[in-house]
């Protein structure tokens, strides 16, 4: 007799965050799917993982329940004992249950499609439904199986890194692609987004088209061609000819892939550095540790591949931790491109504004603060005359991103969550849009927004501490930039704009991204949103500042800040500027000259230094409530992580650093952070994951999380 932790497939069951347990007379490989009862009906359940009935009869004797019997086993090895083995390392990894692990990998909608798409189907011979009289066979088959504890390996684990441009990537995908389809075996190509694998599907299709299959994210559809989409069944249908397939996908399609697909040879996974392989709820999966887990145990070959890699990706290639490269990559980025730093404190203009140089330092009449330089001005009015295409990056959305009282200097935050807001604009408003210092009808137009709660209120107030209407907008938003484009235009050059503001969706994005490229002289200005919709280069680009994101203490800001250089440094042709007060900043020196590999060195040293990932693993635990309650329960966490660390035989002591969030309040509601740091060769620690899994739902834990903000 064996105890079977499962998850229920049924909407009635909610989520699949948790797990149930079963008793069976069998023992049944985990990855399989039974019948249970549940409520007052039966619904088919995952097995998780099942333990013999007798190592378990004291805890079940305590119990004021009875454990109740699986009704019978529909299908054996739904998922793969090697999808079940990567499901269990990335759980322990993310210090979270089974369940909640693969609601967060395979959604209820997709797995629910999947288990109703076989019922009336077969799978290597097994038949769907009921279990016939061979069921003892099969069970003694899967018992002897997991009591060998061993799979069918026929290569050697391997991953591969690739680091280059974009079209450098695709043409290493394509020859991968060859090898594999002269094998008769799938691959399967893996983007963060939507959108990036729709410009995969465009770019790797050719002379494949029958073969090719794009996995749409948005509707659960698979398709051939951009205007032949189809689901439910033409799904299984397309996933299983016979021939070897080129399939692109989100990480969204990645169960059922591997499910239809047993000759999936090699997995790439494009842009590896993008947070979006990360979700967005409970229990926050890494994806791209599940997938590197799933092909270990698979013995299926992973491509890890970007502009950029990872530092922790770049350190395991340096210190040959079993990643190659593939094929050897340079390290620098190449680009046609005259890269120049432009730096705007010895602006030719802003000195002729009324400073004098007097021993070396400058004595400042306030000259005008300028959103362009004459390097940006000049490429500008190029632009116009020589019918080019340029873009013009800005960080931040909305007019200014900062607006402060020019008497006491308090900044103008969010009445409910205290986020800095942006100063907006109305396409109706005029005036100008930096001087806040008088209540008129010009401003009537001018709006504050919290990009954080979205609260939207006049800007037409007073300072909130000393009640003066003096206040100056701070800062360069990407609207502000637009308004200056617009003033040194000649000759009818065109100008759009990609941000959240203006192009709320992906259909927007891409319609202005087509008039763009349409257009004989244009300028394209926006955020980084615009990234995912460049698919050709232009002649010019600009960035306007990346300053602010100096002022993060963000441990990851050198990588955002390189990734944004090297995504324009590989989209020009011609002439790249970047404007910068902060000229000896040398992640903008090693940006600008695409130098990669004292990019990296400076990096990893500091990261060692400050103790930070890949060195260290980072645990970020975050409560929100009343200030005092949360500072109570903060504190408790504390003395608990304490006791664990005078336990713990590591080379490290566990404590728990608490700190206010940056932005500190959401809703009227007060956040604080803790983050416990512990050596990587020490993670996952079961004493500290099984604190952390024990942890109440007002306590949020995410592991190696993208900011501690």
């Amino acid at each position: 007799m064996y105890i079977l932790n499962v998850v229920p497939i049924a909407k009635s069951a909610k989520t699949l965050a948790g797990h149930l347990s079963y008793y069976f007379k069998e023992d049944v490989p985990a990855g399989s799917i039974v019948i249970i009862p549940l409520r007052n009906q039966t619904v088919p359940a995952l097995v998780l993982n099942t333990a013999p009935l007798k190592d378990s009869k004291a805890e079940l004797k305590s119990q004021s329940f009875g454990l109740k019997k699986v009704l019978s086993v529909q299908m054996l090895s739904f998922f793969s004992k090697a999808w079940m083995n990567a499901l269990n390392e990335t759980a322990k990894y993310h210090a979270t249950s089974l369940g909640g692990a693969l609601a967060s990998l395979v959604p209820q909608n997709i797995l629910e499609e999947m288990l109703s798409l076989k019922n009336s189907s077969t799978k290597n011979g097994q038949e769907i439904g009921k279990q016939s009289a061979n069921e003892n066979a099969h069970l003694e088959y899967a018992k002897n199986e997991r009591v060998s504890g061993q799979l069918n390996k026929a290569k050697t684990n391997t991953v591969f890194a690739i680091q280059g441009s974009l079209q450098e990537r695709i043409s290493t995908y394509k020859s991968i692609i060859r090898q594999n389809f002269a094998q008769k075996k799938s691959v399967l190509v893996i983007a963060p987004t939507k959108e990036g694998s729709v410009q995969l599907f465009e770019s790797l299709k050719k002379g494949l088209e029958e073969y090719a299959i794009l996995l749409d994210i948005e509707k659960g559809k698979a398709s051939k061609k951009a205007k032949n989409k189809s689901g439910g069944a033409d799904l299984k249908l397309n996933l299983k000819q016979n021939h070897p397939l080129l399939i692109i996908s989100t990480p969204t399609f990645l169960g059922q892939v591997v499910y239809y697909r047993n000759d999936i040879n090699s997995i790439i996974l494009d842009e590896e550095y993008s947070s979006a392989y990360k979700t967005l709820r409970r229990p926050f999966i890494d994806v791209r540790y599940f997938i590197l887990q799933y092909c270990l145990a698979s013995s299926t070959l992973l491509y890890l591949s970007d502009s950029l890699l990872r530092i922790e990706t770049l350190n395991k290639i340096q210190n040959r931790d079993d990643i190659e490269e593939h094929p050897p990559f340079s390290w620098r980025s190449i680009s046609t491109a005259k890269a120049e730093l432009v730096d705007m404190r010895t602006n030719k203009e802003e000195k002729e504004k009324g400073q004098v140089q007097n021993e070396n330092k400058f004595v400042s009449e306030k000259a005008e603060f300028k959103i362009l330089s004459n390097k940006a001005i000049e490429l500008i009015e190029r632009t116009s005359k020589e019918s080019k295409k340029m873009i013009i990056f800005a960080l931040r959305k909305g007019v200014s991103p900062l607006t402060a009282c020019s008497d006491c200097g308090t900044v103008v935050t969010c009445k409910k969550c205290s986020a800095t807001v942006v100063l907006h604009k109305s396409k109706s408003g005029s005036g100008n849009k930096s001087d806040l210092g008088s209540k008129n009808n010009d401003l009537m137009g001018s709006y504050f927004m919290c990009h954080k709660c979205g609260e939207k209120r006049d800007a037409q107030e007073t300072c909130i501490n000393c009640g003066s209407w003096n206040l100056k907008a701070l800062g360069i938003g990407v609207d502000s930039v637009y308004e200056k484009v617009q003033e040194h235009i000649k000759d009818g050059a065109k100008i759009f704009q990609i941000d959240g503001e203006n192009t709320k969706t992906a259909k927007q994005a891409k319609k202005v991204m087509a008039q763009f490229y349409a257009e004989p002289s244009s300028i394209l200005i926006g955020t980084e949103m615009m990234f995912n919709y460049i698919h050709e280069p232009v002649d010019f680009s600009a960035i306007i500042s990346l300053d602010s994101l100096f002022s993060l203490p963000d441990y990851r800001i050198g990588e955002k800040i390189m990734h944004i250089l090297n995504t324009l440094r590989e989209s020009t042709r011609e002439s790249l500027i970047l404007q910068t007060r902060k000229p000896d900043e040398s992640v903008l020196d090693f940006g600008v000259k695409g130098n990669l590999n004292q990019y990296y060195e400076h990096e990893i040293n500091m990261r060692k230094l400050l103790n930070q990932p890949p060195f260290f693993t980072h645990i970020k635990l975050t409560v929100m409530g009343n200030k005092v309650e949360i500072s109570h329960i903060m504190h408790a966490l504390q003395n608990k992580v304490q006791e664990l660390g005078q336990k713990n035989e590591g080379s490290y002591p566990l404590e728990l650093d608490v700190f206010p969030a940056f932005i500190h309040t959401l809703k009227g509601k007060s956040i604080l952070h803790g983050l416990i740091r512990i050596p990587s060769s020490d993670w996952p620690h079961a004493e500290l994951s099984a604190f952390i899994q024990s942890l109440p739902p007002s306590v949020t834990a995410k592991i190696n999380p993208d900011s501690l903000l």
